[in-house]
């Protein structure tokens, strides 16, 4: 394994991630205090994982094209940008198109897994692709309580002054373009030469693989699953830190705390027990229950006045996030044949960046400005009704002998 060029990439997904979860907590509070609406504070949340929908499929035919190295450069160029006007913004559209330049350039996680795949070994492969799993977890379990910290007062940088809101995106910012210069002068580029004298392969396009995957009636179930427990799950990234202010009295930094919680829940479970809870029962019922767990999580958060109920409301959902999600990436997989898994499994991450997309904008739209607990209790309905449908996976027929899934971006 090459380590020098994976050390950069998981530099650089692990940036990527942490000022994911750096600004995540703060968005909502951020733009309410400018005057934001119920569905543009969804819209400001969730425009970051619409972009990378759109987009991620674009910068992986291009890195296929020119190069992964000058896809990375752009990419990191587009981030610097994207979180120096979302550290100077001082309006809820300079918010909106910092998010949008930073969801466009953040979109390269194909292309990452790409660079690891030409600088890897078929025996090496999967560490490498499980150091980018690990570059995700540490990114975004450690960003919201870095961001919460940074986060506690205003800079002045001479005649200008950073809101206490934008010093976490200009601290990324800082760390990005110090990423950006050391991958100039260490990343070398990883694409093999193509052999022009060899016919090209054709390859079905983004939408006739939707097609062919959805006409299996197996895969829809999961693809649907997967798209309303990432919707349900999501719809709180909007509503959380603003129930967490407006009613408990939290500084950012306890709403940073909050986050930090669910992704440590959730890396303990993934990283110790789901493996063997998986092997025991199966992931169609670890499914179940998770989308059960899930749901009664999303009903408790609005009755909590206090932070007992509160952590019990958090811990439920982060177990039925932490169940749901990876059990799910591994039977779409499983049900995969070997020649489809690549094609499959980037549908799947498709459809993820996709609910969490939808979930903030309808968690917003429920909040409109004072309704707390709305978006709660029609998550948790989202969340049962995946429930109950997913006791159709029991009477799924599933391989035994499948590849596990590659990582997946969600976060």
């Amino acid at each position: 394994m090459k380590r020098s060029p994976l050390v950069i990439i998981l530099v650089t997904i692990f940036i990527d991630l942490l000022g994911f979860g750096l600004v995540i907590p703060l968005l909502s509070v951020y733009a309410e205090e400018l005057h934001a609406t119920g569905w543009q504070i969804g819209l400001l949340t969730g425009i970051f994982s619409l972009m990378q929908f759109l987009f991620a499929p674009i910068w992986g035919k291009l890195s296929d094209r020119i190069g992964r190295r000058p896809v990375i450069f752009i990419s990191l160029a587009g981030s610097v940008l994207g979180y120096a006007l979302l550290a100077f913004a001082n309006s809820f559209w300079l918010l909106l198109i910092a998010r949008t330049v930073d969801g466009i350039s953040g979109a390269t996680v194909g292309v990452a897994q790409a660079y690891v795949a030409d600088v890897t070994t078929p025996e090496n492969r999967a560490k490498g692709m499980g150091l980018i799993g690990a570059a995700f977890g540490l990114g975004f379990t450690f960003g919201p309580a870095l961001g919460g910290l940074l986060s506690q007062h205003d800079l002045v940088l001479g005649s200008l002054t950073v809101s206490r809101y934008g010093v976490p995106a200009l601290v990324t910012c800082a760390m990005t373009l110090l990423n950006l210069l050391l991958a100039f002068f260490i990343l070398p580029e990883s694409r093999p030469e193509r052999d022009t004298s060899a016919p090209a392969t054709a390859r079905p396009g983004r939408w006739d693989a939707l097609r062919e995957t959805l006409a299996h009636a197996d895969l829809r179930l999961v693809l649907g699953l997967s798209l309303l427990v990432t919707v349900a799950f999501s719809m709180n990234y909007a509503v959380l830190p603003l129930l967490a202010k407006n009613r408990m009295g939290y500084d950012t930094l306890h709403v940073g705390l909050i986050f930090t919680v669910l992704g440590l829940v959730g890396a303990i479970i993934q990283g110790g027990l789901l493996g063997k809870l998986s092997r025991r029962f199966g992931e169609a019922r670890l499914a179940v229950v998770g989308g059960f767990a899930l749901a009664a999580g999303l009903f408790t958060i609005p009755f909590a006045h206090g932070t007992p109920i509160l952590a019990v409301g958090l811990v439920l959902v982060a177990i039925g996030s932490a169940f749901t999600t990876p059990t799910l990436a591994t039977l779409l997989s499983r049900l995969t044949s070997a020649d489809r898994q690549g094609s499959v499994l980037g549908i799947g991450q498709s459809i993820s960046s996709l609910g969490r997309f939808i979930g903030p904008v309808v968690g917003g739209v429920l909040y409109a400005g004072d309704r707390l607990s709305l978006p709660f209790f029609g998550g948790g309905l989202i969340a049962a009704g995946a429930a109950l449908w997913s006791l159709r996976l029991w009477d799924v027929r599933v391989p035994t002998a499948q590849p596990a899934p590659t990582v997946d971006s969600a976060t």
